[in-house]
């Protein structure tokens, strides 16, 4: 009778000890684009996150730092160069949304671009959004980290 207290003690204590001994809670969301195509996975740590995997229009998994990179001109310059550039190529259609777009930057090159959601706007422009985020190809500033690098831009059309 005693070697079993001795022992439900020590595996009570054990398991309250896995329980609650961590410091750290760790948690995950996963984000999709506009499609609900799964683009990746946040894990985080005590409420920051601490490491993205994504997954790339191929299907890879790539781990990434998730931070957001400077522009060259400054962000004010970029804003307005991209709506102008939008507008110049919209044909004086007039469109007045936005759209929260994925960005994948390996070193200062443009990797890929992703619509994560559309607000006002139809589909059909998704792909003159994409190629206008392509003319500031090779303008960004990217601290140096040993991995891609995918930050989140909101694309305003008016």
């Amino acid at each position: 009778m005693t070697t079993k207290i001795i022992l439900y003690t020590t595996l009570l204590l054990l398991l309250t000890n896995l329980g609650f001994g961590q410091c750290e809670k760790k948690d995950s969301t996963v984000f999709f684009d506009a499609d609900s195509m799964r683009l990746g996975i946040f894990y985080k740590t005590n409420d920051k996150i601490d490491s993205t995997l994504y997954w790339d229009l191929e299907g890879n998994k790539i781990n990434v730092s998730f931070k957001v990179p400077e522009y060259k001109y400054g962000i004010d310059s970029l804003n307005n160069f991209l709506l102008t550039e939008f507008r110049n190529r919209l044909n004086f259609v007039e469109v007045n949304g936005a759209a929260l777009v994925y960005i994948l930057l390996e070193g200062s090159r443009i990797k890929e671009i992703r619509i994560g959601k559309r607000i006002g706007y139809y589909k059909k422009h998704d792909a003159l959004i994409k190629e206008t985020l392509m003319l500031t190809q090779g303008n960004w500033i990217v601290p140096d980290i040993d991995k891609p690098l995918l930050f989140t831009y909101l694309f305003k059309m008016k």
